[in-house]
């Protein structure tokens, strides 16, 4: 997973955009596994965006970091 604005080196964090990079072989090996990890990245997109009270703690659970009042602001 790469951000775009990280990508381009904008040295800004305002684009939310993120890019997910596969070369042509794994795509055409594995494409059961691109679509399970498409499938899971909608689910946790529409889950953050239903419930994002709820999805916060399960965020700060894999990226304790991010945890302060700032953060949970701009979340």
């Amino acid at each position: 997973m790469l951000r775009i604005d990280e990508l381009v080196e904008f040295g800004c964090r305002f684009l939310c955009s993120v890019l997910y990079i596969v070369n042509d072989t794994f795509t055409t090996e594995n494409p059961e596994k691109i679509q399970k990890f498409m499938r899971a990245v909608k689910g946790a997109t529409d889950f953050i965006l239903a419930s994002p009270a709820e999805a916060y703690p399960a965020y700060i659970d894999i990226k304790p970091q991010m945890d302060s009042v700032t953060n949970r602001k701009i979340y």
